[in-house]
């Protein structure tokens, strides 16, 4: 297979690949992955997500070749991977634990062992990766011990060691962490650094802010088929329909009569928000309507915005799409 623009180059490459693992119980038996198709271009940040951690995870370790599987096609940087051969690739850097990561050392000394092998002078070395610790956001932790780190700050420092890498495929595969603003910060830096040096970085993950700051696409599992894959801003406008939060108080008054006059929307209260949402609708028509109605009902509520769309409430609209409780 050739492609004469290396731009559009396809990294990754699934077409109607199934899993050899089965889920079986007393009423259902089916492969856990089924009739996957997937393609990752270079450059591209793909978060793979879904309703089981155990698919997503199951998914990127066959992406890997760590994992054989049972039927379909599964191609790498356009190089074909025997279906069964479990043998992580040269030109794919895995990341599966934070035990990867030696603790005896401060952050610093690893990626100076990590790099050894550079041609670069010793001592400017050390100064570009500290420059670089700074600029990525980490300079509160470059001389921190590894073993006092918790394991999210572990495999952002193994991130940051693949992007230094020649591995043009970096699979993250660890969707059971979650982040902080300032982790998912620094994961960010970094792959938009992946990025500007042409490599493409995949992150199992279920954690929405991770995926809506870092990534430019989006695989969506549910029941161990892709339910959706593309762009991020795609996914949100499809699947988000939340319109409306209104923030004040009666919040209650204005439910019930904003359920009896406008029965096709769909409404919930939390935390002082009453959030209003229904699949179809024109946002500038839907929030003056409101405002009208609620006008007739001589409450003032402290403020009616209209809702951005986020891959969090996307997630929650495919899942009820599918009949699935988030």
């Amino acid at each position: 297979m050739e492609n004469s623009n290396p731009a559009n180059l396809k990294v990754v490459y699934m077409d109607r690949l199934s899993s050899c693992e089965i889920y079986f119980n007393s009423v259902q038996y089916r492969r856990i992955l089924q009739n996957i198709n997937l393609s990752i271009h270079k450059g591209e940040v793909w978060g793979i997500s879904g309703n089981s951690l155990l698919e997503i995870k199951l998914l990127l370790e066959i992406m890997a070749n760590i994992k054989p599987y049972n039927d379909g096609r599964c191609v790498l940087i356009e190089r074909g991977m025997m279906r069964l051969k479990r043998i992580i690739l040269p030109h794919v850097f895995y990341i599966g634990t934070a035990n990867m990561i030696y603790n005896s050392m401060n952050v610093l000394e690893y990626l100076m062992f990590a790099t050894a092998k550079s041609k670069t002078d010793v001592v400017m070395r050390q100064k570009q990766l500290l420059q670089l610790l700074i600029d990525i956001g980490l300079s509160n932790i470059s001389l921190s011990p590894i073993h006092t780190l918790p394991d999210e700050y572990k495999v952002i420092i193994i991130l940051l060691v693949a992007y230094l890498s020649k591995s043009e495929l970096i699979v993250f595969n660890i969707p059971e962490l979650k982040y902080t603003s300032q982790q998912v910060s620094v994961v960010k830096n970094i792959a938009n650094l992946c990025i500007e040096s042409g490599k493409t970085l995949v992150i199992s993950t279920t954690d929405s802010n991770l995926i809506e700051e870092v990534c430019s696409h989006i695989a969506f599992l549910i029941n161990g088929n892709v339910a959706y894959s593309g762009p991020v801003r795609d996914f949100c406008e499809l699947y988000d329909d939340t319109t409306i939060i209104i923030y004040g108080n009666q919040l209650e008054s204005i439910l019930n009569f904003l359920k009896n006059e406008m029965p096709q929307y769909n409404y919930e209260v939390i935390n002082n928000q009453l959030i209003i949402s229904r699949p179809a609708f024109g946002y500038l028509e839907d929030i003056k309507f409101i405002h009208n109605k609620i006008s007739q009902l001589q409450l003032t509520p402290n403020q009616i915005n209209l809702s951005p769309k986020t891959v969090k409430n996307a997630v929650k609209g495919i899942l009820k799409k599918h009949d699935i409780q988030g």
